[in-house]
């Protein structure tokens, strides 16, 4: 898997929420590609992937639309804080400064309850 935010960390995940590109409800925009031989380590790798792909505006809807695919959605939200917690030093290097001024665990913390009214009701209206 090539990318230029290689993770330093995974996280927990019990369920990967990733989609079979031939699926017929695939989402190009937020979801991620199931891939043949998925494992933990390129399951995070595409979400961190996905995450600097969109813009800051659309990471509530792809936040949300993980959620409706996860068995069990605040599980899998808690991990994927976790994964951004753990892997925090991406959002301070190169294009991603700007991108996420001063992320740390408090502002990281702050963006997740700014837009977590945002996530559960667009999940409530699907």
């Amino acid at each position: 898997m090539n990318s230029n935010f290689k993770i330093q960390e995974t996280a927990p995940f019990v369920e990967f929420t990733s989609v079979k590109v031939t699926d017929v409800f695939f989402s190009p925009l937020f979801d991620v590609e199931k891939i043949e031989g998925e494992n933990l380590e390129t399951y995070c790798q595409s979400l961190i992937n996905k995450v600097f792909s969109l813009k800051l505006s659309e990471i509530p809807y792809f936040i949300s639309h993980h959620c409706c695919i996860s068995n069990n959605s605040m599980q899998w939200l808690n991990i994927f804080e976790k994964l951004i917690f753990v892997n925090e030093k991406l959002f301070q290097t190169g294009r991603n400064k700007s991108r996420f001024p001063s992320v740390n665990r408090i502002s990281v913390l702050y963006f997740m309850e700014k837009h977590l009214a945002k996530c559960i009701a667009v999940f409530l209206s699907q």
